[in-house]
């Protein structure tokens, strides 16, 4: 029962991820890409919001409001699962990203 504006709310950054993570969710149920959605948290807190994978492929992304939050695949992540592809997905990024999803992005783990 929050109507304010987003910039005013104080978990418009959960939203905003939940938004996404659910519009790529239902993007690869309606083009019949089948894929495992994760997160990913270790013991010291450090996360990653959004794992996809796919024939053995990950897929590791941030999600943030705000475009000039700084945001970058976790060391202790990257030594567990090598490399991984990360992308960072934002308020100014989002429409393309989510437009574009399996023309561009998404190819790689086909």
């Amino acid at each position: 029962n929050d109507f304010r504006p987003p910039e005013t709310r104080s978990d418009v950054g959960a939203l905003f991820e939940n938004y996404i993570i659910n519009e790529l969710f239902k993007k690869n149920e309606y083009n019949q890409v089948f894929a495992n959605f994760y997160f990913w948290r270790n013991n010291d807190q450090r996360e990653i919001d959004l794992i996809i994978e796919k024939n053995n492929t990950l897929l590791a992304f941030e999600i943030k409001w705000y475009p000039h939050k700084k945001a970058v695949l976790t060391k202790s992540f990257s030594n567990l699962y090598g490399n991984v592809k990360f992308k960072v997905i934002n308020r100014e990024n989002y429409f393309e990203i989510l437009d574009n999803w399996n023309h561009d992005l998404f190819q790689s783990l086909k």
